[in-house]
C-alpha cells in the first residue's frame, strides 16, 4: 500500500517552506528583471535603489503570514526568515551589478566593497524586520 503524503503542514510542526520560497522568489524575480533590464540598457545605477526595494519586505511579511499553513505562532518566524533571505539576495544582486556594470577606480575598490557589504548586511536585517512587522500586524488584526 502506498502512503500518500499531504502537502499541508501536519499539526503545525514545521515551516511552510513552499510559501516562504514563493514569498521570496516573486519579488526577487521582479526586482532582478528590473535591475537587469535597466543595467543592460546602460543604466546600472538603478541597483543603487536597492535600499528603497527593501520596502518589498512589507509585502513579503503580509504574503507569508496570509498564506502560510503552518501553526500561527510560526508565521512570524517564517516572515522574518523570508524577509531576511530576500534582503540578502537583493544585496547580492546589488554586489553583482555594481561589480560587473559600474566602473570603479582602483583606489575606490575597497570602499565599493564596504558599501556592498553594508547593503547586504543592512538589507538582510531591515527587510527581515519589515517583513516581521507586517506579519505581526496581520496576526494582531486576525486575533482581534
Amino acid at each position: 500500500m502506498i502512503r500518500e503524503e499531504n502537502n499541508t503542514e501536519q499539526a503545525g510542526t514545521g515551516f511552510d517552506t513552499g510559501i516562504m520560497v514563493r514569498g521570496v522568489l516573486a519579488p526577487l524575480i521582479v526586482w532582478g528583471i528590473a535591475v537587469g533590464v535597466a543595467s543592460w540598457s546602460g543604466t546600472p545605477g538603478v541597483a543603487c535603489a536597492t535600499p528603497m526595494a527593501w520596502l518589498i519586505g512589507l509585502w513579503v511579511g503580509n504574503y507569508v503570514a496570509a498564506r502560510s499553513r503552518s501553526h500561527p505562532s510560526r508565521r512570524r518566524i517564517e516572515a522574518l526568515i523570508s524577509g531576511g533571505v530576500l534582503g540578502f539576495l537583493m544585496g547580492v544582486l546589488f554586489y553583482v551589478v555594481s561589480t560587473l556594470a559600474m566602473p570603479v577606480r582602483p583606489e575606490e575598490e575597497q570602499r565599493a566593497l564596504y558599501i556592498s557589504l553594508g547593503i547586504i548586511i543592512f538589507g538582510t536585517i531591515i527587510t527581515a524586520l519589515l517583513s516581521l512587522m507586517t506579519a505581526s500586524a496581520r496576526s494582531r488584526r486576525a486575533s482581534s
